[in-house]
Parts: C-alpha cells; sequence; structure tokens
C-alpha cells in the first residue's frame, strides 16, 4: 500500500546494520514554489532584528529616573545641612535674646534704683530753697534773690529729670499704676496757671484758655493728668518764639472732654511727627539744635493719655505751630473710684 501512495519505494537489509527503508513522493512543481517562498518569507521575518528604540527609551527613562533621585537626596542633604545651620542660629539668637533680656532688666533696675536715690536728697534741696524763698530765713537782697531762684530752677529742672527716667522705667514694667476719680479740670487749669504763666511770661509768650463754662467733670488721676498737661504746655512754650502764642483748650467731644494744647512756634516736619512719641526721640531731635532734656516728656504723655483710655494726636506745619489733642471720658457720676497699672492697658 505504501508503494502505491509513493513515487519512490526501496527497502535494504543487509547483516548486522538492520533494515533501511527510503520513501520519496514528488510533490508538484507550483506546491514546491509556494513552499520555497513560505519558507523564504518565515526565514526573512526570523531574520529581522527586533526594533530596540523602546527598550533604549524604557533605559533612558531609568537612567533619567536614577539621575533625579541623586539629586533628589543631594538636596534632602543640603536642606538638612540649612536645618542644622538654621537650629544653630536660632539657638545662638535666643541665647542672644536671652542676654540681652536680662541687660535690659539690669539696666531698669538700675535706672529705678538710681533715680529712686536721687529723687530724695533733691526733695531734701527743694525744701531748703523754699524756706528762702519764704523769707522763713530773712529776708534776701536781690542778689541773693537771684541765685535763690537760679537754685530752685536747677532743682526743679533736676527733679522734673528724675521724675521722667523713674516713670519711663515704671511703664516699662508695667508697675506704673494710675487712681481714677472724678476731677474738676477748670480748678486744675488754674493751678497749671499759676505754674506755667511765669515761664511764659519770661520769653514774652501769651497763654489762652479757653474751658467751655458746661464742661463736665472727667474721669482721670489728677497727679497723672497735670503730667500730662504740664509737658504739652512746656513743650510749647519751650518750641515757641517770643511774642508767640500757647492755647489750652477743652471743650465736650462725642461723650469725652477733648483737650488740646496748641502753639506757633517752630512746628514740626511731617517725616518727624510719627517719630514724636518714641522713647528718647526728643532727645536725639534736641542734641542736634544744644537743647537739654532726657527726650521722655513726649514718650511719657502717650503713655499715660493711653493707661487712661484715650489717645492722642498731633497736627503739625512748619513755620505755624502744632497742636497736640488728647481725650479723656466724662465722670459718670459714681463716687468710688478705681485703680489701673500700665501693665493693663494692652489688656483694657
Amino acid at each position: 500500500g505504501t508503494r502505491k501512495l509513493m513515487d519512490e519505494f526501496d527497502i535494504k537489509t543487509a547483516q548486522g546494520e538492520g533494515t533501511r527503508v527510503a520513501v520519496v513522493k514528488w510533490m508538484p512543481r507550483a506546491a514546491a514554489e509556494d513552499i520555497k517562498k513560505r519558507s523564504e518569507e518565515l526565514r526573512a521575518l526570523f531574520s529581522v532584528e527586533a526594533d530596540d528604540s523602546a527598550i533604549e527609551e524604557l533605559q533612558q527613562q531609568n537612567r533619567d529616573f536614577v539621575a533625579v533621585l541623586a539629586e533628589l537626596e543631594e538636596k534632602r542633604e543640603e536642606l538638612e545641612q540649612l536645618n542644622r545651620q538654621l537650629n544653630e542660629t536660632n539657638r545662638e539668637l535666643n541665647e542672644a535674646n536671652a542676654k540681652l533680656r536680662e541687660l535690659a532688666d539690669m539696666k531698669e533696675e538700675f535706672l529705678a534704683l538710681t533715680t529712686h536715690d536721687l529723687r530724695s536728697p533733691l526733695t531734701v534741696i527743694s525744701g531748703v530753697i523754699s524756706f528762702f524763698t519764704s523769707g522763713r530765713l530773712g529776708k534776701l537782697s536781690p542778689e541773693q534773690q537771684n541765685m535763690v531762684a537760679m537754685m530752685e530752677r536747677n532743682a526743679q529742672s533736676l527733679i522734673e529729670l528724675v521724675n521722667d527716667l523713674l516713670d519711663a522705667s515704671k511703664l516699662e514694667s508695667g508697675a506704673l499704676r494710675i487712681d481714677i476719680a472724678s476731677i474738676d479740670l477748670r480748678g486744675l487749669v488754674d493751678e497749671l496757671r499759676e505754674t506755667m504763666e511765669p515761664l511764659a511770661r519770661e520769653k514774652g509768650i501769651t497763654m489762652e484758655e479757653h474751658i467751655g463754662p458746661e464742661l463736665p467733670p472727667i474721669e482721670a488721676d489728677r497727679p497723672k493728668l497735670r503730667r500730662i498737661i504740664v509737658n504739652l504746655l512746656s513743650n510749647a512754650v519751650k518750641f515757641t518764639g517770643k511774642g508767640g502764642t500757647v492755647r489750652l483748650k477743652a471743650e465736650p467731644f462725642d461723650g469725652h472732654v477733648r483737650i488740646s494744647v496748641s502753639d506757633t512756634g517752630v512746628g514740626i516736619a511731617p517725616e518727624d511727627v510719627k517719630r514724636l512719641f518714641d522713647k528718647y526721640e526728643q532727645a536725639r531731635s534736641r542734641a542736634t539744635r544744644g537743647e537739654k532734656g532726657t527726650g521722655l516728656g513726649l514718650y511719657i504723655t502717650k503713655q499715660l493719655v493711653e493707661l487712661h483710655g484715650g489717645e492722642i494726636e498731633v497736627t503739625s506745619e512748619v513755620g505755624r505751630g502744632s497742636t497736640f489733642s488728647f481725650t479723656l471720658p466724662i465722670a459718670n457720676g459714681r463716687s468710688s473710684s478705681s485703680s489701673k497699672s500700665s501693665g493693663e492697658v494692652g489688656e483694657s
């Protein structure tokens, strides 16, 4: 049967080599050519090299990713180094601030002790001078009167300087207290006139008062309010020339009393107004004009006004004068008084 299916069929047997069977089937020429063509196509297909572009791109992306990770690690190390440096700097700054606070506390304590020790002998000196001026130690000659007057002025200047330093120290530490009570402003103004008019008259300055007839009592600490007004009037007299005018005015204003001190003096430049109430600012300005003073007057004035719950404002024009104004609450008619410390200003 096999012989019939094959074109060639052969069987050979050899001793010791077994039997060999050979069969051959001749394919049609067309089929042979088709198989050859298919074989060549398969050979060509398998012989084509794979496209490496996708693999290379993945490899490049992997290399880029590794490079980015390395750069991020480097940046992380740099940030850690900067953080360590920043922490060290902050530690040094905290230590420096602690030392500065300690020095500031020591300075304030020294200032308070020194001014307190200075005020006691100055009070004694003023008391002795008052014996001479009162005539209780006998009549003084004109020359002696001039000398005693000079002593009195200088002693008073020293007392005011010491009081400024002491009050500034108390304000800084929150230890300055005010005792609020109902005050008749007109009576206080009459008292201030006796103090300020001789100073104004000595410089040829006119003092004016404009107090409303129906001005209600106000709530304030009388000694502190006196200090506020004296500071403003003294400042006005100091910077007003001969022939000028200093005016004190008080009037009701929106449930309060507004008190203002105006002058026709030298005025204040706009760039200086905003620094006017800074601590020691006036001292720096006065140094250039050869004037004396601690530079604490307006600083203390502002603090005292705010301690009363008020605000102080200033308007000024160079060559035409200045006006300082502040407000205080009208008394509510209660007889009781109240106290408040400078440490409570920010809390109220």
